[in-house]
């Protein structure tokens, strides 16, 4: 667990990509504002992708703002579980956008 570790930087994250066996990362109660990959890390090949087991990761109580960061987890292949409760993820009715009304 890297927990209430102050950790501010996704490229301090990004050390662990490569761990074959990951799992599992709990990175609540840090100073992340943004989850980014270099484009090195960018790929389509699963096998090679960064964190490519990983299965949970719980990002609760950081700096998380916006959707960009929502929408960075889908280079997780593997990613089931996502925390995200105590960011400023914006949503409709909470200072978010309004709703879209179809039709």
């Amino acid at each position: 667990s890297l927990e209430d570790n102050c950790i501010a930087s996704w490229s301090e994250v990004m050390q662990l990509a490569s761990l074959p066996c990951l799992e599992r990362l709990v990175l609540n109660g840090n100073l992340l504002t943004d989850i980014t990959f270099p484009d090195a890390a960018l790929t389509n090949a699963q096998d090679d992708a960064p964190f490519r087991r990983l299965k949970t990761l719980l990002l609760g109580d950081n700096r998380l703002n916006g959707w960009e960061p929502v929408n960075a987890l889908n280079r997780f292949p593997a990613l089931v579980d996502v925390r995200l409760t105590g960011n400023a993820i914006e949503a409709p009715g909470r200072g978010g956008p309004p709703p879209t009304r179809l039709g």
